[in-house]
């Protein structure tokens, strides 16, 4: 029901992931406010609103960043990339694709490399 709710009433769905946001970070669970973040990120990125996505990306980045998560920071790169390839900025997209793959092959995580 909560993926129907996204394709059908994305904005509703936002506003859940803003509510579920608020209490992960009352109660201080970073791997939770950090998931939520491209929970959110991801329904703008569906609706196009890149700027909105590509903010609540880089506030989950910063997340990865600061918990050592090094598969879930190429993770984010590469849906940065994913924003930037939709809006057609394909060069600026390859960056972070080629970021994302340079994390995936440091932590010899080979089958994340087919899909980047």
């Amino acid at each position: 029901m909560q993926f129907m709710n996204l394709w059908f009433a994305p904005m509703e769905a936002i506003a859940k992931y803003q509510q579920a946001l608020k209490i992960v970070q009352e109660l201080g669970l970073r791997v939770e406010e950090a998931e939520t973040f491209m929970d959110i990120g991801g329904v703008y990125n569906l609706l196009s609103e890149t700027e909105n996505a590509l903010k609540f990306y880089k506030q989950a980045l910063t997340i990865w960043q600061e918990l050592d998560q090094p598969l879930f920071q190429a993770s984010v790169i590469s849906l940065i990339g994913d924003v930037f390839s939709g809006r057609g900025e394909h060069r600026e997209a390859l960056k972070y694709f080629n970021q994302a793959q340079l994390i995936f092959r440091a932590q010899k995580q080979y089958r994340f490399l087919a899909i980047n």
